[in-house]
């Protein structure tokens, strides 16, 4: 007894690391998680520009000009320059820009987990529908082979006289159609298949449902769901664009300076220039005002769309954790019941062997079994949905949200 619940853990150990596994294996083909990995190492140099915004720009140029007239050559010169330019003031404007970075930084990072999270719900549902799909068939393979038994009885009945004609006709039919169901589920398996291969997954580790009903999340949630917390952050990064819109509006004090070397090979001669100019737009034909005033609708839009993140997806988190509940309380029900159901067929097959009962009470309790194996497999379906949603909502990976 030991050795077999030592087996028995055992092998649900195993696959759940095949389908944490397969999981992994997803992520690291995934186009879009690549692009938004991408996207945040953008960002970060993004912040490191911005937070140099208070040092010059400095550049290095040379030129050689010659100027001809009339095919002669009137003048020609050459030269080695260096120019430094200096933004002084701008109303503040680099600031805000600075906190924007930072701001799209954390939002993209938060992006980055999203969308892993993402992959992982699209990887869950096509690795449990693929299992619900080839449990379905077999369902309904199992079935076939029950209607062909009963055709056969139903013939050798027939034969010894003891029943009518119509009820072969009877059998030969349910038996076609059970065919063409059994048809219509290897479509959908297939329809599966494609789907996994699109995604660049050739073939899946996980054969078997990796989680039981006696799996529970771990026994505390984040309270930021990491969802709510991106619309934050991008919130914040479109109020402190609009704050550095508005420094457009104040004057700006620039410092500019020039080091020059001619002619270039000689450079026997050196000039310096530097100005300090302050300039104060008065009239751009409203132009800036239009860009603020775009810049903070684009602003409420973020907060608005943040506020109601954070409103719905609370109450679907408590929603989520309801739905575990009730769909583990429907797999027990449905396993239990399923075993029942198996034991009926069985007696009820010998009833009509002998001749006890019609066709029309085997078909019955076939449709009971065919109903209980699929309820089976949908409680099973609808349980690990709802596991992997309600991880990837609260924002950690299955593999350490489940226990």
């Amino acid at each position: 007894m030991i050795l077999w619940i030592f087996c028995l853990l055992n092998t649900a150990y195993a696959s759940n690391n095949l389908f944490f596994n397969d999981l992994e294996n997803f992520k690291n083909k995934n186009l879009n998680l690549k692009t938004e990995q991408q996207n945040l190492e953008a960002t970060n140099d993004l912040v490191f520009s911005r937070k140099l915004f208070w040092t010059p720009k400095l550049s290095l140029s040379t030129a050689q000009s010659e100027r001809r007239i009339n095919g002669a050559t009137a003048d020609e010169g050459n030269y080695l320059a260096a120019d430094l330019s200096w933004n002084l003031f701008r109303g503040g404007a680099d600031w805000n820009s600075l906190k924007d970075a930072r701001a799209q930084q954390k939002a993209q990072g938060l992006q980055v987990l999203n969308e892993s999270l993402r992959v992982e719900i699209k990887a869950s549902d096509l690795i449990f529908k693929s299992l619900y799909l080839s449990e379905s068939q077999r369902i309904q393979e199992q079935i076939l082979k029950l209607k062909e038994e009963s055709l056969h009885i139903v013939s050798g009945r027939y034969r010894q006289g003891k029943i009518p004609l119509q009820e072969i006709t009877k059998s030969e039919v349910d038996l076609v159609q059970q065919r063409n169901k059994l048809r219509l589920a290897r479509l959908d398996y297939i329809e599966n298949k494609s789907q996994l291969t699109s995604s660049f997954i050739n073939e899946l580790q996980t054969r078997a449902w990796p989680f039981s009903e006696k799996t529970l999340l771990r026994e505390s949630l984040p309270k930021d769901l990491p969802l709510v917390e991106q619309k934050y952050w991008l919130s914040q990064s479109r109020e402190e664009m609009w704050r550095s819109s508005r420094g457009m509006i104040w004057p700006s004090l620039d410092l500019q300076l020039q080091y020059k070397e001619l002619p270039l090979r000689e450079r026997s001669s050196r000039e310096w220039f530097g100005v300090v100019s302050l300039s104060w737009p008065l009239w751009d034909r409203y132009e800036t005002s239009a860009k603020i005033s775009s810049s903070y609708a684009q602003y409420i839009g973020a907060l608005n769309d943040y506020k109601d993140t954070e409103q719905g997806l609370k109450e679907k988190i408590s929603f989520l954790k309801e739905k575990i509940e009730v769909t583990r309380s429907n797999l027990a029900d449905a396993k239990k019941n399923l075993e029942t159901s198996r034991k009926l067929y069985q007696e009820i097959l010998k009833s009509f062997r002998t001749g006890r009962l019609s066709t029309n009470d085997l078909f019955i309790e076939q449709n009971r079994l065919l109903e209980s194996e699929t309820a089976l497999a949908v409680s099973q379906l609808s349980f690990h949905q709802s596991l992997i949603e309600a991880c990837a909502l609260a924002g950690i990976k299955a593999a350490e949200c489940l226990r």
